[in-house]
């Protein structure tokens, strides 16, 4: 996270402009393509969903805006990040001519998009995948573009169709993030040139015999990798083919690994008792070079040589068909380990050092002194290898973004923070999907509790009456706290239990298996009805349990009170709350519930964070205080969507003289609270400025420091 430096403005201590996320990924295809779809979901698990670490590579990625007509977006948003990446992913489907000239508009996107990203000169570039064989009759302006060639690949094979794609995507990103443009020369075809590489380390006496038969020489990891690589944009360097005749090994081996991307180390049982393989790993080592260790060993090693460690491994099994999957993980882990240092860039200060891996003993103990301060990327080392690592780095810090929110003192302006979250019936309108959003949940969560704040969710656990929503965020929460409790206690902080506000009747059916949920990760805060309610029992249809379902009029106004009560006990509650997604459609009662919780919160004045890249009722109120015009929420739009039921339901509220507001009555209060100034009506430490970022930014790191950031000034004493 971005550090907070104070400054004077008359909105108080204030902080140097948020930096551009390094990278950001976009793919575009035809909204109405599921295999484009799947395709674009495969990659976003790969590039930011990724689990392969506490918080995996989280490079921001962006799909197709989707509102309904088919069509691409007027431009790229070149503004968004340093270095976009377009991905576009031409099938059948968008090279069709029907309605709208979908494939025409298509067409001409793609070749102005390529015009305004010139390879070779420009920091963006637009990379145009052919999935079938109809993608080359898009546009005959497109026949001089190379394309990745997916359609080369069986349908059937999936897997690699998703490894090529991966490899592809990663390969321009490696470039963007290392030399700031991409060569001219590069091709985008299935076999282009190959302007990066891969410093593969071997022992020789491994290779197979001059006279080995092909099946020997397939099953050789040395060989079979540099076969592989021939046939991709990636260069293997090869001890044999690179250091000419009268060269110095030692000086040519180090400016083979300066050189490179990443270096794969082929570990046989002979590996170590190489002097020269062990040079190499030294090499790596002092110059910092991501390492990929290919485990070949047969029988097993005598000595493993120490300083393999630290770094990922993955199992040779006698197959060709690994080398994809080597070359893949090698220039993965080299675009992890720029992406790490151009993310952590922003933090240094003078004197600081920033690693794009962990450190270790070795490497910090090369590291000339005086060392102060030691910045590298997530999970945070634990205390004992921390340990170790000190009795070489004297009075050096090490931090990582989680570490650094541990060590900084609880806020004292807050103990809890709500949360407003469900699904989002038009978060694909923004080029999001349910994951950006489950992704962000879990992140920003995760950061708040390290940082020693209790959450609150107004949301419900699985029981046996109707369910309201397709995604259960309360157990994903509690999920979280359980997951994460070992990292927190390794940096020396302690996760507490997830605040579950529960409303009646939802409680009511409870049992022992929901009961159970509730412990270490989280605790149940049950909520009565409004007393009186306004209906009688014989109107709800009770069962024995006190249980009804949301479905007559009298139902819907008592579950519609009965959540108000619960969300005003919370916001008297909570210090501040932030909202995301939030449904549009099947909610109970006669607002959206993330609409009344960001009402509540406005009306008394307490701090609220709006996030309004996920759509739904988040931006809805974002709309709406920026004098947008939202016709789909009118008293006629939710008799629409409630036909038999909406004005049943308000007339309960009439009859039982309960006050309510009309979807026009809301839109007008908004408005004119959007028309005092965001900073003045969200309270939320944010100006004006800073708070259309947080409703606008797709990027999950920008909309995590901005929260705090808010929080921090909110924090602090007021002169």
């Amino acid at each position: 996270m971005a550090s907070v430096t104070d400054s004077t403005s008359n909105h108080g201590p204030t902080s140097p402009p948020l930096p551009k996320p390094p990278l950001r990924i976009v793919l575009l295809f035809h909204p109405r393509s599921d295999s484009a779809r799947d395709l674009a979901k495969a990659m976003y698990q790969r590039f930011s969903g990724d689990a392969s670490g506490a918080v995996g590579l989280r490079i921001p990625i962006a799909y197709s805006p989707d509102n309904d007509d088919g069509l691409p977006p007027d431009s790229p948003d070149w503004d968004a990040a340093e270095h976009t990446l377009v991905v576009v992913l031409v099938d059948r489907r968008m090279t069709r001519r029907i309605k709208n000239s979908t494939a025409k508009e298509w067409g001409n996107f793609l070749v102005e998009a390529l015009e305004s990203a010139p390879q070779g000169s420009s920091a963006h570039h637009v990379l145009p995948v052919g999935m079938d064989d109809r993608a080359f009759d898009l546009d005959e302006r497109l026949g001089m573009n190379s394309f990745v060639r997916l359609d080369t690949i069986p349908a059937d094979d999936q897997a690699w169709r998703e490894d090529e794609l991966a490899f592809q995507v990663a390969v321009r990103a490696l470039h963007l993030l290392q030399k700031n443009v991409l060569p001219s020369e590069i091709s985008t075809s299935l076999h282009p040139t190959a302007p990066l590489e891969i410093f593969l380390s071997h022992a020789k006496v491994d290779l197979p015999r001059l006279d080995a038969s092909p099946e020997e020489r397939n099953r050789d990891p040395v060989l079979a990798l540099l076969a592989n690589l021939s046939e991709g944009p990636v260069d293997g360097w090869y001890d044999a083919k690179k250091i000419p005749p009268g060269g110095r090994f030692d000086e040519e081996i180090k400016a083979g690994v300066l050189n490179s991307s990443s270096v794969v180390c082929i570990l046989t049982d002979r590996y170590t008792t190489r002097e020269w393989c062990r040079r190499e790993v030294l090499e790596s080592k002092r110059s910092g070079r991501p390492i990929v260790v290919v485990d070949a060993l047969t029988s097993g090693e005598a000595r493993n040589f120490p300083y393999l460690g630290n770094v990922p491994t993955i199992r040779w099994r006698n197959d060709a068909k690994d080398a994809r999957a080597i070359v893949g993980m090698a220039i993965r882990e080299a675009l992890r380990y720029q992406h790490n240092l151009a993310v952590l860039r922003p933090w240094k200060q003078s004197a600081d050092v920033v690693l794009g891996t962990s450190p270790e003993l070795l490497t910090i103990g090369l590291m000339a002194r005086p060392l102060k301060r030691v910045i590298y990327p997530d999970p945070p080392l634990g205390n004992e290898e921390l340990d170790v690592i000190n009795l070489v780095a004297d009075e050096t810090t090490f931090l990582t973004p989680l570490s650094e929110i541990a060590a900084r003192p609880k806020p004292a302006e807050f103990d809890l923070v709500g949360l407003s979250l469900s699904g989002s019936t038009d978060i694909r309108r923004f080029g999001l999907d349910s994951e950006h959003l489950g992704t962000l949940a879990d992140d920003l969560c995760l950061y708040l509790l390290v940082g020693g704040l209790k959450l609150a969710y107004g949301g419900q656990i699985n029981h046996d009456g109707d369910k309201i929503d397709d995604e259960n965020f309360a157990i994903r929460l509690f999920g979280l706290v359980r997951s994460y409790l070992p990292l927190a206690k390794q940096i020396g902080s302690t996760l507490k239990p997830i605040a579950n506000y529960v409303g009646w009747p939802i409680h009511v059916a409870f049992g022992d298996d929901e009961y159970d949920l509730y412990g270490n990760e989280a605790e149940l805060h049950e909520i009565d009805p409004p007393d009186p309610l306004g209906v009688t029992r014989d109107e709800l249809q009770l069962d024995d349990r006190g249980w009804c379902p949301p479905k007559t009029a009298a139902q819907r106004f008592a579950w519609g009170r009965s959540m108000t009560a619960m969300r005003e006990q919370m916001t008297a509650d909570i210090d501040a709350r932030v909202a995301m997604g939030g449904k549009l459609e099947g909610y109970v009662g006669i607002y959206p519930g993330v609409l009344e919780e960001s009402m509540l919160m406005l009306r008394a004045k307490k701090p609220l964070y709006l996030i309004g890249a996920f759509g739904g009722a988040s931006r809805l109120v974002v709309d709406l205080l920026e004098q947008v015009a939202r016709d789909d929420f009118t008293t006629a739009e939710l008799q629409r969507l409630f036909p038999t039921i909406y004005d049943g339901t308000i007339e309960h509220y009439r009859n039982a003289g309960i006050e309510y507001s009309t979807p026009e009555q809301i839109r007008e209060e908004l408005g004119t609270l959007g028309q005092q100034g965001l900073s003045h009506v969200l309270c939320n430490g944010l100006d004006d400025a800073e708070n259309r970022m947080l409703f606008h930014t797709s990027d999950p790191r920008t909309m995590i420091e901005l929260i705090l950031l808010g929080m921090a000034r909110l924090d602090r004493p007021r002169a």
